[in-house]
Parts: C-alpha cells; sequence; structure tokens
C-alpha cells in the first residue's frame, strides 16, 4: 500500500468501516509514519474473542422465523456454488443490512437508497475474513497492536449485534472508543450528528 506516497501525502489519517478498520489498523502497523491518526467505525473486536455466536445470535433475533429459514437457505446454496436467483439476492441483501441496523424497522428502502454503488462481492468477503481469523490464530493480535502510536478513535453504535472493540481501543496507547446510542453497524446513517460530533473534535486534535 502506497497510496499516500502515490497521492503525494507524507502521512494521513487512514478510515475504514467493519473489516475497514481492521485495514486501517493493519495499514498503520505495516507503515506507522505514514498515519496520522485512525478513524474505525462499527470494527469488531479480532476473532480470538471470540464474539461471532453472540453477533450471529443478535442478528436473526431481529428477523422473523420465516426470514431466518430463508436467510440460512440461501447463505448455504451460496457456499455450496449454487444458482441464486437476482430476487432472492436482493432480498437476502436487504434482510441482511435490515439486521445491522439498531431498529431494524426504520431501515430505508435500499431499492430506492442504495447503501453502495457496487453490489457486495461475497466471494471477497469470506476470502478476508478468513484471512483476518488465520492472521488472529498466528498471533497475540491485541500485543501486536500495542506497536501502534498513533491516536485512534474507535465510533461504534449501540444497537450493533457485534460487540464494540473495547480491548482493542485499549490495547492501543492512543485508542479511544466512543458509544452511539440507538444505533446500528452505520451510525452515519442513523445518527448522522452524534458521528459528527463524535468524529470532529478528534480530527481537529490531529490538526
Amino acid at each position: 500500500m502506497r497510496c499516500g506516497r502515490t497521492w503525494g501525502h507524507a502521512s494521513w489519517i487512514v478510515a475504514g468501516h467493519s473489516w475497514g478498520g481492521w485495514l486501517a489498523l493493519r495499514y498503520a502497523m505495516r507503515f506507522p509514519p505514514r498515519v496520522r491518526g485512525i478513524v474505525a467505525i462499527g470494527t469488531p473486536p479480532p476473532p480470538s474473542d471470540d464474539w461471532q455466536p453472540g453477533y450471529r445470535a443478535a442478528r436473526s433475533a431481529r428477523i422473523s422465523e420465516e426470514e431466518r429459514a430463508f436467510f440460512e437457505d440461501v447463505r448455504g446454496r451460496r457456499h455450496a456454488g449454487a444458482f441464486i436467483d437476482p430476487d432472492e439476492e436482493l432480498r437476502w441483501a436487504h434482510l441482511s443490512w435490515r439486521m445491522d441496523f439498531a431498529d431494524p424497522a426504520s431501515t430505508p428502502d435500499f431499492d430506492r437508497e442504495p447503501l453502495f454503488a457496487f453490489p457486495p462481492n461475497y466471494e471477497v468477503n469470506r476470502a478476508l475474513n478468513e484471512e483476518m481469523e488465520a492472521w488472529s490464530e498466528s498471533v497475540d493480535v491485541l500485543a501486536e497492536l500495542g506497536s501502534i502510536e498513533a491516536p485512534a478513535l474507535f465510533v461504534h453504535g449501540s444497537g450493533d449485534p457485534r460487540p464494540e472493540a473495547s480491548s482493542v481501543a485499549a490495547a492501543l496507547s492512543q485508542g479511544r472508543l466512543v458509544t452511539i446510542e440507538a444505533a446500528g453497524h452505520l451510525p452515519w446513517m442513523e445518527r448522522p450528528e452524534e458521528v459528527a460530533a463524535a468524529i470532529r473534535p478528534f480530527l481537529a486534535e490531529l490538526a
């Protein structure tokens, strides 16, 4: 990763959402002189914290029994390499995002307000998760994070089914955690003003 040098920046602030927060942390570990600060939103703890079973249960509780059956059926067929009908794929994606909102009933209509310009790449997602788990099994992740000296802000929604990365924030010499109440995994959509109020002072300190 040579983006900072390529774009003419001696150092910069790296930020990411969910797994992207871990990408920012890994970047800071590999290129410490280039990182002025880190912002991680909705970033969960490392796999070694064994949080996934509780996370899956919390998500499943937010949809109906029929929806859970459909969700798991499509997930299983996808992992088996079977064809997924586009309408099924769309419904599956909607359910997946709905479970990430603190109030699933308030989830936007993603047909009208798409979250991203491109659909998720599940193959890449699976590969990245496997790589993260392998790294977590091979090293003491929290000890490795202790090498990061840059200030780091973790922003987490209280209604995110993933647990907050309190262990990660504590492992960093300048890590801090801000919880956004009544927000889920996408707090900037659910509580934009609160997220801005958390991030702006942090950025001002770095400036």
